[in-house]
């Protein structure tokens, strides 16, 4: 009975020491396992990578203007400078015109051959003066001088004759047989051509001298305006304000005669060159 018996319990016992030799040899490789987890769980965690940002889309062109190039630098190529002593300085400012200069002017010899007629202003009926005064020749001279400027300044001295006989019988005056002096100052501007003006406008003021019958004196202002159709020769219209003083009348005062003068007549104008 005994065989059987050791029989029985070695067949029962070879299962269970099978299974506990696999335990025994599982639990040393379940402890060596443990041990990288243990470590692992005491190592601190890794840090969590970033997540990479979006790329930045480039926006869609839009229509602009083109952009100028950028001047090149002035000198030599690869960004040498000259020195202080070889630089120049480029002044790129707009040349400013000069002011022209006024041509020089010259001596000029004017000449005036008119006819002209006289309004009294007053009339002395006891000198049987009529309203219209006798019609009148006269020649002038004008000597400009040379200065610079718009304006032509001359002296002026003419000579004046009456026409027509004036007055009565006995205290008139036949024709040419009054002379008059004037002496003055005359003041014009000239328009058109340099030189021989196309348009000469401007006055005059004057002081005259009666010299015959009787001799008086008297003055007179006037503004004129010439045309010349040629370089040297034209046309001219003055008007005259004036005043002379004349013969005593019967009671011994001397008389007063104002004047209102149209005069028209030929012009010649001569530049006397150097």
């Amino acid at each position: 009975m005994r065989p059987l018996f050791a029989t029985a319990l070695l067949l029962l016992a070879g299962p269970w020491s099978t299974a506990l030799a696999q335990t025994d040899e599982a639990e040393p490789a379940a402890t060596e396992a443990a041990e990288p987890e243990a470590d692992s769980t005491d190592s601190p965690p890794a840090e969590a990578e970033p997540e990479p940002e979006p790329e930045a889309t480039e926006p869609e062109p839009t229509a602009t203007e083109p952009e100028e190039p950028e001047p090149e630098a002035d000198g030599p190529q690869g960004g040498d400078e000259l020195p202080p002593e070889m630089r120049q300085v480029v002044d790129d400012t707009e040349p400013t015109r000069a002011p022209r200069e006024a041509p020089p002017q010259f001596m000029r010899l004017v000449g005036r051959l008119g006819v002209g007629g006289a309004l009294r202003l007053v009339s002395h009926d006891e000198l049987q003066q009529d309203r219209l005064a006798p019609s009148y020749l006269n020649l002038q001279g004008a000597l400009v001088l040379p200065l610079s400027g718009t304006f032509r300044h001359s002296v002026l001295v003419g000579a004046s004759s009456n026409l027509e006989s004036d007055g009565s019988f006995v205290s008139g005056v036949d024709p040419f047989e009054q002379w008059v002096i004037e002496v003055g100052y005359g003041l014009h501007v000239p328009f058109g051509r340099t030189g021989a003006p196309t348009w000469l406008v401007g006055g005059h003021v004057s002081g005259a001298l009666v010299v015959s019958p009787d001799l008086t004196w008297g003055f007179e202002v006037g503004g004129d305006a010439a045309y010349h159709f040629l370089a040297g020769l034209g046309v001219y219209a003055e008007l005259n304000v004036g005043t002379y003083f004349g013969a005593e009348d019967r009671f011994g005062n001397l008389t007063v005669n104002p004047l209102l003068a149209l005069e028209i007549g030929l012009t010649w104008d001569y530049e006397v060159l150097p």
